[in-house]
């Protein structure tokens, strides 16, 4: 297996090999933080492959500081999973959704409720798979 300094290298130079071999050595534990932090697995693996996008845009611009490169793929895993967070708690629109708040309360309480609560107007987003605003 070779060096991850020069694998950056090679793959700086465009040897698609050399991504590849960044991709499989790395996507596994790059996964395993990003699942740790999701509770839902296919965003885990779509946000796991935006780290690897991102990494073939960015990865032209690394300089190798002598800082492991799992590092700074590890922050730009920690920065995806923050935006992540930061997208789903955005607060709904006024008038966004206010015929779904019904549904969701009756979902969750049983009842045909008409909570909107923080928690109610998130659960709706999710169970509706509404886009974000």
């Amino acid at each position: 297996m070779l060096d991850a300094n020069e694998l950056v290298r090679r793959a700086q130079n465009g040897e698609m090999d050399a991504y590849s071999a960044i991709f499989h050595q790395y996507y596994p534990r790059i996964f395993r933080y990003i699942r740790a932090r999701l509770s839902n697995h296919q965003a885990a693996e779509g946000l796991t492959g935006e780290v690897f996008l991102r990494m073939i845009d960015k990865l032209p611009a690394y300089r190798i500081t002598g800082a492991p490169f799992q590092a700074w793929l590890f922050t730009v895993a920690r920065h995806l999973v923050w935006e992540s967070y930061r997208d789903f708690c955005q607060p709904l629109p006024a008038g966004c959704c206010q015929q779904a708040i019904p549904f969701a309360s009756a979902v969750t309480s049983g009842k045909g409720g008409t909570s909107t609560t923080p928690s109610d107007m998130a659960l709706t987003r999710l169970r509706l798979r509404l886009p974000m605003p």
